[in-house]
């Protein structure tokens, strides 16, 4: 995998972490939440579950090692 590749999807998931399409003022809260909020802490845990995943797979990747050590 290219570390081109890796930073975009990291990118990308961090960008998708804000709620940008949430802007009604009526919501249905969702286990307490309001949706907005909801979302975004759904994507954090995700997000933090792709650094996880990034960390323990892609580490030599990312630290400049071998571009294409797999």
């Amino acid at each position: 995998m290219k570390r081109s590749y890796i930073y975009t999807l990291l990118f990308l998931w961090t960008a998708l972490t804000v709620p940008w399409f949430f802007s009604e003022t009526r919501y249905e809260a969702i286990f307490g939440f309001p949706p907005w909020a909801f979302y975004s802490f759904a994507m954090t845990i995700g997000y933090a579950i792709l650094i996880a995943c990034a960390i323990q797979f892609w580490w030599p990747l990312l630290a400049g090692d071998d571009e294409e050590a797999e």
